[in-house]
Parts: C-alpha cells; sequence; structure tokens
C-alpha cells in the first residue's frame, strides 16, 4: 500500500506533504488508498455524500453500544467507538454493501450484462430475508436522503445505471410483490458505490469509516451529557427478571466475591 521514503509515498508516486496534504481532501485521499488514483472530477463529492449520509443515524443499537461501553469504562474512548462498529451487519451500517453485493452477483448472472429488474429482485428473495436496500420505519413513502444522493449523482454526470436499476426494482417490488417499499439510502449508496466502480466491500467499509465519527459525537455527548444510566435504570425496571439471581458467585483466587 505504501511505505515511509524521504520523497515519495510508493505506489502511488505522491509526494504527501507536496502534493496531498492541504491539498487533497479526505475523501479524495480514501479514494487514493482504495483505488491507486485521486478521485476523477465529481467522484470525490458523491464519495463524501455518501459519508455524509453514513456518519449518524441518532440513537441507533449502535450509539447505544457506545455510550454504555464508555458507562462502564469511560477510560477508554477507542473501546467505546470500537463496540458501535462492531454491531455493524445486516441490519445496521451493512446494508449498503449487501445491496452492492446484489447487484454485482446479478450482473455476474447475466453474464456481465445489465440484469433486469425482476432478475435483482427473484436473487435478493432468494437470499435475503428482507430485501436490501428498500423500506424504512420513518421514512415510509420515501427517503429524501436516497432521492438527494441519485440527485446529486445525475447533477454530477456521473455514471447512473445501478442507481435507475434499483428504482426499477422499486416498481418490481410493488407490481410483482405486492411489496410498497422505497428506494432507502443503504440502497441507493449500495448502488452509487457500483456505479463508481468500487468492490462491493466497499458499502460497508465507507459505512464504517464515518460512522467512527458518529460514535465520537455520542461518546463526547454521553460525557457531558449521559443518558446511560437512566437507560440502565429502565431496563433494569422493566426486566427485573433479567438481573443476577444469586445462584451463580465467581470467587477469585484471593477469595473476593465478583457479584458483577
Amino acid at each position: 500500500m505504501s511505505a515511509m521514503e524521504p520523497d515519495l509515498t510508493p505506489p502511488r508516486q505522491l509526494h504527501l506533504p507536496q502534493d496531498l496534504i492541504g491539498r487533497a481532501s479526505f475523501t479524495e485521499a480514501l479514494h487514493l488508498r482504495l483505488t491507486g488514483s485521486l478521485p476523477a472530477e465529481g467522484v470525490g463529492r458523491m464519495l463524501d455524500a455518501c459519508l455524509v449520509i453514513f456518519l449518524d443515524h441518532g440513537l441507533t443499537p449502535s450509539a447505544l453500544a457506545a455510550r454504555l461501553t464508555n458507562h462502564g469504562a469511560p477510560e477508554n474512548l477507542q473501546g467505546a467507538v470500537a463496540a458501535g462498529i462492531l454491531g455493524a451487519g445486516s441490519r445496521y451500517l451493512g446494508t449498503s454493501g449487501d445491496v452492492a453485493a446484489l447487484l454485482a452477483d446479478a450482473r455476474e448472472q447475466a453474464d456481465g450484462a445489465t440484469p433486469t429488474p425482476a432478475a435483482v429482485a427473484r436473487l435478493a428473495f432468494e437470499r435475503h430475508a428482507k430485501v436490501p436496500g428498500f423500506g424504512h420505519p420513518i421514512y415510509g413513502r420515501g427517503d429524501p436522503r436516497a432521492t438527494a444522493l441519485l440527485e446529486l449523482q445525475r447533477e454530477l454526470g456521473l455514471p447512473h445505471e445501478n442507481a435507475d436499476l434499483m428504482s426499477a426494482v422499486e416498481t418490481v417490488l410493488l407490481e410483482q410483490y405486492g411489496a410498497d417499499l422505497r428506494l432507502n439510502a443503504a440502497g441507493a449508496i449500495g448502488a452509487v458505490i457500483c456505479d463508481l466502480g468500487l468492490p462491493p466491500d466497499c458499502g460497508r467499509g465507507l459505512a464504517i469509516i464515518a460512522r467512527c465519527g458518529g460514535l465520537l459525537a455520542h461518546v463526547l455527548e454521553e460525557r457531558s451529557q449521559p443518558i446511560s444510566s437512566d437507560v440502565w435504570a429502565e431496563m433494569r425496571q422493566r426486566f427485573p427478571k433479567a438481573g443476577w439471581s444469586g445462584s451463580l458467585v465467581d470467587v477469585g483466587a484471593d477469595g473476593a466475591v465478583d457479584d458483577e
């Protein structure tokens, strides 16, 4: 990937102080590391928009995990952020990667040609209990984040074949399966990842990179405006039988009893 040398950072052959610092944005430098080249005009803005969407989605399970971990180990900031990141998966943070993989596999099954929307929908139902990239508990009538992202894609004059395909899948879901599900932000980002020619794994990878910033903000807010104690107290009140029953005791080597 790179090496420390007096003048250049091979294999990119760019001088970090002279060519990148103050000249390339974080997103542009990230694209350089992922692909070996700085992004073409518009691509950096598109990736930046994806990262902004990923940054924070409110008080999600990953944010709660980070806050609660900070409550238990306030000296371990990186542990709190990591706790939130470890929750990335098919329900949260990982969906855009699932969409990108779905589109890539559908294209492979079509021998490299553009798959039909029906073929994408069929493959999605074969692999997933819920079609990734569609539906949202809040934006049931349409995700404004997805709309804004795809409008930007066209405004920048970037390829949008996969984005158009995902929009067409939305129609197939309604007409052939009776599922009134709208394209969400994760579905739009997964399509953009494919349209930009990035590997499907970048979907989840970019989500994790951006969410680190959001989780950091949650941890810092937790330290100044804590909610973890209230969350814990509420859970103990609602689920009193979920606590320690007293039937198991851990006795340490020194004879001390650990009841935490």
